[in-house]
């Protein structure tokens, strides 16, 4: 039996202070299966580390379809890291982050100063 799976697209770009400039966006395209593990990881030009596994801003998501929705669960990384996040639109409770088709959530890194940011956009289930 084939497992459903979620198509996202990814936008990666900076966030700093808030006179700063915009930098630039690396956007990509992505498919999670259900149960399965979304990394989301800085891999291109944009806060290209030396060393991808020395990289700290790291999340990882445990990804659940719910009927047209996905949900992403924080979990901790490969190193047994949860880092804080922040989202938008901000949701009234900390906990997952619940997608549906064609509303952008944004989860960025939150500390002061800054860092990457992804734009999630669930674009479709297959």
């Amino acid at each position: 039996m084939k497992r459903r799976r979620a198509k996202l697209r990814l936008e990666l770009s900076g966030r700093g202070q808030p006179d700063a400039p915009p930098s630039a966006i690396e956007v990509t395209t992505t498919y999670v299966e259900d149960g399965g593990t979304l990394e989301l990881t800085p891999r291109g030009l944009l806060f290209k580390p030396q060393n991808p596994d020395a990289w700290q801003v790291r999340y990882h998501f445990q990804v659940r379809l719910r009927g047209r929705a996905c949900v992403l669960e924080q979990i901790a990384d490969k190193y047994g890291h949860r880092l804080p996040m922040g989202v938008e639109p901000a949701t009234a409770q900390p906990g997952p982050v619940r997608l549906e088709a064609n509303y952008p959530v944004t989860i960025y890194f939150n500390v002061p100063g800054g860092g990457p940011q992804w734009k999630v956009t669930l674009v479709g289930i297959q």
